[in-house]
């Protein structure tokens, strides 16, 4: 097998599977976060501008925080 031939099948592979999973995590967390600041919204009736902006920083950090958590 050549060596170039093999580098393009590992990169085509390896470009498949980091599409495949941005699309997954980017699929789930849209998922996650409409219904959480609909709920939110509903929920808080004074102050719900306050409740949402926390709503969407907290999933900006939680973003930034979980993966170096998991590790």
């Amino acid at each position: 097998m050549d060596t170039l031939t093999f580098n393009n099948m590992t990169a085509t592979f390896r470009d498949q599977m980091l599409n495949i999973s941005f699309n997954v995590a980017g699929l789930g967390y849209g998922l996650a976060f409409s219904p959480c600041s609909t709920i939110i919204s509903f929920y808080f009736t004074e102050r719900r501008a306050l409740a949402n902006g926390i709503t969407v920083s907290a999933s900006g950090v939680g973003a930034l925080v979980l993966p170096f958590a998991y590790q």
